[in-house]
């Protein structure tokens, strides 16, 4: 019944939200703003409860909502860990296929351009960094350089042959890009 007192309210509530040394049970849905940040609801919700006197590790908090944040803190420390490691094993897999070190070198500079490029949308669009992004970055330098061995590839195929039959230098260019273009 809606008609019942406070004390009468925390009589039939006492046994669901307190513990037995008198710890309280709080339960809170996040508002759809809210829930959008996550990461700044928790941290206001820990600020709030460090007002009210308790120590961060008195404070327990559960649910989707954690959970992504500690999803998305986990993937980020992952990334941090990853990038250099991952980048490193990329080139030097890049290296024999490119048959150069400069050109391995320009080609992985412009594949670390477009992963700044394609943070950057996610970060001026005013899109969260998810876990579900994390693997965006390490994608994108490995499609580049995929994509420019082979059209590098193709250009030094092309080029042998504009050399034997005698044909402009542009011709080799405009060949590879004409042959890498649909794959």
């Amino acid at each position: 019944p809606l008609e019942l007192s406070p004390a009468d309210a925390f009589e039939r509530l006492y046994p669901a939200m307190m513990g037995p040394e008198g710890e309280t049970l709080v339960v809170a849905l996040l508002a759809p703003e809210a829930a959008l940040r996550t990461k700044e609801a928790l941290a206001t919700i820990y600020h709030v409860a460090e007002q009210a006197g308790l120590k961060r590790n008195e404070v327990h908090l559960g649910g989707p909502s954690v959970e992504s944040v500690a999803i998305d803190a986990a993937s980020m420390q992952s990334l941090y860990q990853n990038v250099a490691p991952s980048a490193i094993a990329v080139m030097l897999v890049a290296w024999p296929c490119l048959r150069s070190f400069w050109l391995t070198a320009v080609v992985g500079a412009l594949a670390g351009a477009c992963e700044a490029i394609a943070l950057s949308i996610v970060y001026y669009a005013g899109s969260p960094f998810t876990g579900l992004l994390v693997v965006m970055p390490a994608l994108i330098f490995v499609v580049f350089i995929s994509g420019a061995v082979h059209f590098c590839n193709y250009y030094f195929d092309a080029a042998k042959i504009a050399q034997v039959k005698h044909l402009a230098p542009d011709w080799a260019a405009l060949t590879a890009l004409r042959v890498g273009w649909f794959p």
